[in-house]
């Protein structure tokens, strides 16, 4: 009895490479793309998560004094970027004695959350006001505008400057009104990802 062992011809070998060669770079930019698009979703519902949650800690705070919970960005994880529109390197939320106050670690602030985004997306806050976003105990954002959103668009790699929107990986924008309804949307060819 011939006990014979057959294994794979060169000619084989080589068919199998180019195959999956070929697999690999066309499922590569579109995987890509893909972690992009869920990086930008996932930034975008983490502002809005901490956007309710500012508001609702606003209600719920504000009883019968006058306590205002504010979001503003920050670099450090411990203090505003005053006027910034940027939320790249993150932001707090606060609770704020006065509107559109900084936070200040005393006895008056008291820090509820500090958000880090994901670093291949930007948000910048488009139509509004830089710096600190504040909700009144009714819940209403305090601002002057209707049409005020936070962009959150892919940029490449993990650089800093301004994303963009594209066909590819859209930008969303996270739409808060003065009434304190927070929408998210994709953004439209004439939305602003930010200068």
């Amino acid at each position: 009895m011939r006990n014979e062992q057959r294994g794979f011809t060169l000619i084989e070998l080589m068919v199998t490479v180019v195959v999956v060669a070929i697999l690999a770079s066309i499922a590569l930019p579109n995987f890509r793309s893909f972690m992009r698009r869920n990086a930008v979703s996932g930034t975008a519902n983490s502002v809005m998560a901490d956007l309710q949650y500012a508001r609702s800690q606003a209600i719920a705070q504000g009883g019968n004094q006058l306590t205002y919970v504010s979001i503003c960005p920050s670099t450090d994880g411990s203090t505003c970027v005053a006027g910034a529109v940027s939320y790249d390197a993150g932001w707090l939320v606060y609770t704020d004695p006065k509107p559109k106050d900084g936070y200040a670690a005393d006895a008056q602030h008291q820090l509820l959350r500090v958000a880090q985004p994901d670093s291949g997306v930007s948000i910048r806050a488009i139509n509004g006001p830089g710096g600190v976003l504040t909700f009144n105990p009714r819940g209403e954002l305090l601002i002057t505008s209707n049409d005020f959103y936070l962009a959150v668009c892919s940029r490449e790699g993990s650089g800093s400057g301004v994303g963009a929107s594209t066909s590819q990986v859209p930008g969303l924008k996270v739409e808060v009104s003065m009434s304190g309804r927070i929408v998210v949307r994709k953004l439209q060819s004439d939305d602003s990802c930010g200068s």
